[in-house]
């Protein structure tokens, strides 16, 4: 196995880990709350608004209450679930990749590239989550499209290696 191939596989279990740690701190601060049991928290805020005859602005607070609570669940499953993601996908690539370097060779600032774009991705979207809604989606969206034209690179290269196998 290559030093690189090592080096994507140790970003991927670092990711992973980072994933893993994320969603056990957020389920720490909200108290281990499933994504639907959280929104039973909203019954008594319906229950005042309708003892209270429900004006327009209650509404508008609660929806506003609401809408901020789900962004922010939604916001901390996509850095969870991408971490996690985008790790398998860094060691599944540096297994292939010790493979494929004996038949044709990938050029290492390729597998460089892959790590930098899958760390960047995840990061965007912690941005998003900690409230930095423009720099987040540039931020990641860099990653997404950088991991994107990156595989497809190295979706290139692995099926020329693999085409030049023996037999």
């Amino acid at each position: 196995m290559t030093r690189w191939s090592r080096r994507l596989i140790g970003v991927g279990l670092l990711l992973i880990l980072a994933g893993f740690v994320f969603a056990l701190l957020f389920g720490w601060s909200t108290g281990h709350q499933a994504r639907l049991v959280a929104h039973d928290a909203y019954q008594p805020l319906f229950e005042q608004i309708a003892g209270t005859g429900g004006g327009d602005g209650e509404w508008r607070a609660v929806e506003e209450e609401i809408s901020r609570n789900s962004i922010t669940q939604r916001r901390a499953a996509d850095v969870h679930g991408h971490s996690i993601n985008m790790g398998i996908l860094l060691i599944l690539i540096g297994l292939l990749s010790s493979v494929v370097n004996r038949n044709g060779g990938i050029d290492n600032r390729l597998l460089f590239s892959l790590a930098v774009t899958a760390v960047v991705y995840p990061a965007g979207l912690f941005l998003q989550f900690l409230g930095l809604k423009l720099a987040g989606e540039v931020v990641s969206a860099i990653g997404a499209a950088g991991a994107v034209a990156t595989l497809a690179v190295l979706y290139w290269r692995f099926s020329r290696a693999v085409d030049n196998l023996p037999g």
